[in-house]
């Protein structure tokens, strides 16, 4: 139970584990109210916890072994250190995790923006976007080009870039989340439907499905 009017997130994301809460639209709106204060913070949470639902319907589980598979460390974090004071182990969990770096994340480090590092590796500004923020699904289905490339033009190895695509889906806006009348869903495309939605040449994108028949997945 919480006592404090304005907790933190951290509190509020244990309390969540410990009352066995849904990521629907409804019991978002139960917590907003609860800590409006954290609003935005919760909505970009529900929908991200939303999204690893749907991929793995069949063994969701609000537990400890579900929020480590959402891949929310510093959940896992607080859960290990309050239940178990196992400090050290969820230290290094969390620190695993927050040395991932977004492509967006990379690219700004080297003074690149999505269009121009869309440019350097001949896609487009939204194609850029949906890798940074984990709509292209499966990510087995990448060709390993555009690994390459990538990591050609933002000066870093092969498996760093691998790793910043594996993130998972970004959180999605407050306002997407309070629009939703059921469990939030951000929309995931393959690579190939993303090539064929883009803005790219026909030339340029039979280029890239051509480059799937190439070698796909890691590096």
């Amino acid at each position: 139970m919480i006592n404090d009017p304005r907790p933190s997130f951290d509190d509020v994301l244990v309390a969540m584990l410990d009352e066995d809460v849904e990521p629907t639209h409804d019991q978002l709106l139960v917590w907003i109210d609860r800590f409006p204060h954290l609003a935005e913070d919760l909505a970009d949470y529900f929908a991200a916890w939303a999204v690893q639902l749907e991929a793995e319907e069949s063994k969701a589980q609000i537990n400890a072994e579900h929020f480590a598979n959402l891949g929310v460390s510093h959940a896992l974090n607080l859960l290990h250190t309050r239940q178990a004071r196992a400090r050290s182990a969820a230290a290094s969990s969390a620190a695993s995790v927050h040395a991932r770096r977004r492509l967006s994340v990379i690219a700004r480090s080297r003074g690149l923006d999505d269009r121009q590092l869309a440019d350097r590796v001949g896609l487009d500004e939204p194609l850029i976007m949906k890798l940074d923020r984990g709509r292209i699904s499966p990510i087995s289905d990448i060709p390993r080009r555009l690994v390459e490339r990538l990591s050609q033009a933002l000066g870093e190895a092969a498996t760093e870039i691998w790793a910043a695509i594996q993130m998972g889906p970004a959180g999605a806006s407050q306002g997407a989340m309070l629009k939703s009348k059921g469990r939030a869903v951000i929309a995931v495309e393959s690579f190939s439907q993303a090539i064929e939605a883009s803005s790219l040449s026909p030339e340029k994108k039979a280029e890239w499905l051509a480059a799937t028949a190439e070698g796909t997945g890691p590096p």
